[in-house]
């Protein structure tokens, strides 16, 4: 098998053998062998690749842990949502358990509001760190492959939910709690025989007054939220907000598919180099392989780890958040 791999689009270069000269000290030089190995402390074999190659690899490797990124902090979002309605539905026992107006019930709406905080907290992280996120993308590409900044201004200016959790994260820094009041409601429900059961639920709310009394809060959303009226259920703006970035962020995949693919292809060719077979076969099993630099003392003067679960984690949080699971949202 030759060594003429890792040829797809912006990752494309040769693999023939290459020796580097780089600084070392005052203006010597030092020569390094590219290539592949196991990093073991018996190494089984050394195959030679170029410089080229090497930065190729390298360059995916770094693409790779900028996608997982920000793959893992969009599903703390869905996490807190989901932690949030859990909450939400649990707070429907205290029915069962103990009498309105108990100590009780006002402990669990300071669970709720908890709940709301870190969604509105975690929420703006992922806004703000996702960005930089793409923005590392877009330099390692040498050009823009997608603004989510416009995808997510698009989704703010259409939902309102959107709209209040932005407003929220400085209410709740500097103003108050969002949950303005928590309703608990028992209901009788009867069968086709006549049999009854009770059914419990809690409603959560923010008053658009309230929100308004704070000067600092954006008058647009306020006037927005008071023109439908004063409460407005926490839990369904919630949801609209996080379905606002969800949308945003199945947008910004679709974008960078064939990027992934690419850098994909490109960071995995070093294991089918190193097993000696086609890329068609299925992948191998190669365990701590690295791209590495090698000094001629043999030691290692730069590695990078070719990792298969940088791959399969993006895949995993990417199919749990998929567009099934959004649809859910409604």
């Amino acid at each position: 098998m030759t060594n003429d791999r890792i040829t797809s689009n912006a990752f494309s270069s040769s693999t023939q053998p290459e020796t580097s000269a780089v600084e070392v000290g005052q203006g010597a030089q030092e020569s390094l062998n590219y290539g592949l190995t196991k990093l073991v402390l018996n190494q089984e074999r050394f195959v030679p690749i170029s410089k080229c190659v090497f930065e190729k690899i390298t360059k995916a490797r770094d693409c790779l842990m900028q996608l997982v990124v920000i793959e893992e902090k969009f599903d703390f979002v869905v996490e807190n949502l989901a932690a949030l309605e859990r909450a939400v539905l649990e707070a429907a026992d205290l029915c069962k358990t103990a009498p309105v107006a108990t100590v009780q019930f006002q402990i669990n709406k300071s669970d709720i509001n908890r709940h709301v905080a870190n969604l509105v907290a975690l929420g703006r992280m992922f806004i703000e760190q996702s960005l930089v996120h793409v923005d590392k993308l877009n330099a390692l590409a040498g050009g823009m492959l997608f603004d989510l900044a416009g995808a997510r201004t698009r989704q703010y200016d259409a939902r309102l939910g959107y709209q209040l959790f932005e407003e929220l994260r400085n209410y709740m820094l500097h103003r108050g709690s969002a949950v303005h009041s928590v309703e608990y409601h028992t209901g009788k429900d009867y069968d086709a025989e006549g049999a009854m059961t009770l059914r419990h639920k809690v409603s959560v709310y923010t008053s658009a007054a309230q929100l308004a009394e704070d000067r600092k809060f954006k008058k647009r959303v306020a006037a927005q939220l008071e023109a439908i009226g004063d409460r407005h259920d926490l839990i369904v703006m919630a949801r609209d907000y996080v379905a606002g970035l969800w949308d945003a962020q199945l947008e910004y995949r679709s974008a960078l598919a064939n990027f992934v693919s690419d850098t994909e292809e490109a960071y995995l060719e070093g294991a089918y180099l190193y097993a000696e077979v086609n890329v068609e076969d299925e992948l191998p099993k190669v365990v701590a392989l690295a791209a590495v630099a090698l000094a001629a003392d043999g030691s290692i003067r730069e590695k990078t780890p070719i990792v298969f679960d940088l791959i399969a984690q993006r895949e995993y949080y990417e199919q749990k958040n998929g567009e099934v699971a959004r649809m859910q949202l409604g």
